[in-house]
């Protein structure tokens, strides 16, 4: 089976995996749009979760064949077993996502877990479940028993983690742990999910913030030893293109993902949340139920101010707006907000810090990623981790902060405060 994409070009299916994309969970991603509201921004930005994760599990097939060699000269069960697991991992990563992605997580219910502790379920919750309890595990029964491919395992995968004792020894290949470096494919810094979502944003959105060079990226990852596992490597070579691919997140972050009109409509979408009945339910067949559609329709038949305000792209005015890594203008922003809580105006608030990247702001990293130096006179090589190779986490170690206030203002109240902001700059 094959599909034609913007992004990869073709991206084929093997016949054991058909029944799974064919599958309504996995159908139902058509109806998910991969970017929630940016589409009232950048009109182009209608294309769905379904289509990220056919890309994403194109990407991981590129990378897993720049590692280990094309699938038709693979030599052993154990390495087509890992292929079919990553490709899997890569296609459901998303699975358990919420209409109009992110903005819904606010209206999942809240769940009681292992550790007793109470708090609001996630997709990744939802996607978990559905690849271990629901009829969608019978859908691998032929990569099972061709390839020995564990539903388990899968969701391990994304997980980052092994989710039963039963797997230790699965990911295994001539004695080597290749956990990490799978694991690391579906999600870290140089993840095949943000190598397919910055491409296809930037493509579907009609800005170049996004892009970056994928298949010298791809040309240049090496799988690495360290005790007995393998981790994600790359070559030295390739490090313009990482502070290419990092910086091309960070930029889209700044310009499309955070745009004030599409972040004002998600709060509009909260504030509907908070003081309506609306609430996804916790039980996977009416969960995945739920999509973009149905979420339109509660909207569409609410009588209430907020979603009113969505459905007819009324958007209260932004009235106040600082950015930047050293949170300048925050002393006035306060004031601000004193003022319209003084007034009792209703407002909308949102507040991001977006940075370069976490990675460096983890302690002890389990999976770590590395540099391959080599000589060009010996062809001796060393390794140094991705954080020493560029200096580019250091030149963004500070947060880019974004806060901005919304409200709906009458002409005395906007002269009001007019004045009150002259008073105080």
């Amino acid at each position: 089976m094959e599909f034609r994409d913007p992004i990869h070009n073709e991206i084929f299916l093997y016949p054991e995996e058909i029944s799974i994309v064919s599958h309504p969970f996995f159908q139902r991603l058509k109806r998910i749009k991969q970017l929630g509201t940016t589409e009232h921004v950048f009109p182009g930005a209608t294309h769905s979760r379904f289509l990220h994760s056919l890309g994403v599990l194109a990407v991981s097939t590129m990378s897993f064949q720049r590692l280990f060699g094309p699938p038709q000269e693979f030599d052993s069960l154990e390495k087509k077993r890992l292929f079919f697991t990553l490709r899997m991992a890569a296609l459901l990563h998303d699975l358990g996502h919420a209409p109009l992605s992110h903005v819904c997580e606010a209206a999942m219910p809240f769940i009681t877990r292992k550790n007793q502790e109470t708090s609001r379920a996630t997709h990744e919750d939802y996607t978990r479940r559905a690849i271990l309890e629901s009829d969608l595990s019978q859908e691998f029964s032929s990569l099972t028993k061709k390839y020995g491919v564990q539903a388990s395992a899968i969701a391990s995968l994304i997980e980052g983690d092994l989710l039963s004792e039963s797997l230790q020894g699965y990911f295994l290949w001539k004695g080597k742990d290749f956990f990490p470096l799978l694991s690391q494919l579906v999600s870290s810094e140089l993840d095949c999910d943000r190598m397919d979502y910055l491409l296809r944003d930037s493509y579907f959105c009609g800005v170049s913030y996004g892009k970056f060079d994928l298949s010298w990226l791809l040309e240049n990852i090496r799988p690495l030893e360290r005790d007995n596992k393998i981790y994600l490597g790359i070559e030295e070579r390739a490090l313009i293109s990482i502070d290419d691919f990092l910086l091309a997140r960070y930029h889209m972050f700044l310009m499309v993902y955070f745009h004030y009109k599409s972040v004002c409509l998600e709060q509009l979408l909260l504030k509907f949340f908070s003081v309506s009945d609306f609430l996804l339910p916790w039980d996977l067949t009416s969960y995945f139920q739920e999509d973009d559609y149905t979420l339109q329709k509660q909207i569409q038949n609410s009588d209430n101010i907020y979603a009113k305000s969505f459905r007819e792209m009324s958007l209260p005015p932004k009235i106040m707006e600082i950015f930047g890594p050293k949170k300048e203008g925050k002393e006035l922003f306060s004031l601000v907000e004193s003022f319209l809580k003084n007034e009792g105006v209703e407002y909308l608030k949102s507040s991001s810090a977006g940075r370069l990247s976490k990675y460096t702001s983890i302690p002890e990293k389990k999976f770590p990623i590395f540099v391959q130096h080599t000589n060009g006179l010996t062809k001796s090589t060393s390794f140094s981790l991705l954080e020493d190779a560029t200096d580019l986490f250091k030149k963004y170690k500070e947060s880019y902060y974004i806060e901005r206030l919304h409200a709906f203002l009458t002409p005395s109240l906007e002269k009001k405060l007019k004045s009150f902001y002259a008073k105080n700059t």
